[in-house]
């Protein structure tokens, strides 16, 4: 299902990961992957393969197409789906359809792991329907949703953000914070985030 979503880590004072996403957004689809993941992580080799992602420049990005048989330099932009499947397989974690499995990449990853931040992306809560937000300073694992009117509070982690085009919606809001040492099951994951009284 389309579901919009951000998906970041904080380390450092850094965000090392903002990746956008296309699909499942909501705590029953990625919020549920992405606790289970912190779950069984092994934190340390983690944050080690945190510090090795980088953004990859144009030119990298350009070459990485042009190995697939993509040409961006003359093309219109259009891209196939035989081509932007080729591209995925050899880049997965620029992948919009990657979700919260770009943890697990750069988790199981012995490489650098080229990311994109897309931070900007929570400014506009009217697509960015969820946003999830593992930071290693403050040891937190945070839930925020979007199709937010209400402006933030200086506190939030999004106060201050905009959008040239923001059609009334403030940024995603703060929905529930957890401490990476007492996360919570499932089901009240689920309760807290995403109650049944809110599904349609």
């Amino acid at each position: 299902m389309g579901t919009r979503h951000l998906i970041c880590a904080v380390k450092d004072g850094e965000y090392k990961v903002a990746q956008y996403g296309q699909w499942d957004g909501y705590p029953s689809g990625q919020g549920v992957e992405l606790l289970d993941f912190l779950k069984k992580m092994d934190r340390q080799k983690f944050l080690t393969s945190l510090d090795s992602t980088f953004q990859p420049t144009d030119e990298q990005i350009a070459a990485w197409w042009k190995d697939v048989g993509h040409d961006t330099s003359t093309s219109d932009g259009f891209v196939s789906v035989e081509i932007s499947q080729k591209y995925k397989v050899n880049h997965p974690s620029l992948s919009r359809d990657a979700g919260a499995d770009i943890f697990k990449i750069i988790h199981d990853s012995s490489e650098p792991i080229p990311v994109n931040l897309y931070l900007s992306f929570a400014a506009e809560s009217l697509f960015c329907e969820w946003a999830y937000v593992v930071d290693f300073d403050k040891n937190t694992f945070e839930v925020y949703e979007g199709f937010n009117k209400e402006p933030l509070a200086k506190s939030e982690r999004f106060y201050g953000m905009t959008t040239d085009d923001s059609g009334g919606y403030e940024p995603v809001k703060l929905k529930k914070a957890y401490s990476l040492d007492d996360l919570p099951a499932e089901k009240a994951f689920l309760a807290d985030t995403y109650p049944p009284e809110d599904e349609d």
